[in-house]
């Protein structure tokens, strides 16, 4: 985040005291749609700074300055990059990561270390999910919505 960016003070906001704000969209994506709706809802257009492919563009943009953008709390962002992730309140998503391997493939060399991995970040980040919320942990559900700017 650029420093003395307005929000960067904020514990959380709603996208109504956004409606100023230059954006960082995502293009193609469900993100990219979920964001278009939900700025819609609230009642304006976002006014695109910039218009990118993917969610890790969008993040490098926001940390450069060029506005804000809508990620899930789980995005990850290079640590050296100073972006600052506040809630927006009255938004709750999930995501879902589903992990498919063709029948018997399970149990392939190759495949069964992939397959453990998964599991254990899942739990992994289920437990801290835990320590750091009251909200109920689902398997492999990523939760909320954060204002990146």
């Amino acid at each position: 985040m650029q420093a003395g960016h307005k929000l960067s003070a904020r514990t959380g906001c709603t996208l109504p005291d956004l409606f100023k704000e230059s954006w960082v969209l995502i293009r193609g994506t469900n993100l990219g749609q979920l964001v278009r709706t939900l700025c819609a809802a609230a009642g304006f257009e976002p006014v695109a700074a910039a218009t990118v492919d993917d969610v890790g563009t969008a993040l490098g943009l926001v940390a450069m300055g060029w506005g804000i953008t809508i990620a899930p709390e789980l995005t990850p962002a290079n640590p050296e990059s100073a972006i600052a992730r506040i809630p927006i309140a009255g938004i709750q998503i999930e995501r879902h990561n589903v992990l498919l391997v063709r029948d018997g493939e399970e149990l392939s060399p190759r495949v069964a270390p992939v397959i453990e991995a998964v599991r254990s970040v899942s739990r992994q980040r289920i437990a801290e999910l835990k320590d750091t919320s009251s909200a109920p942990s689902t398997v492999g559900a990523e939760r909320g919505a954060f204002l990146n700017c």
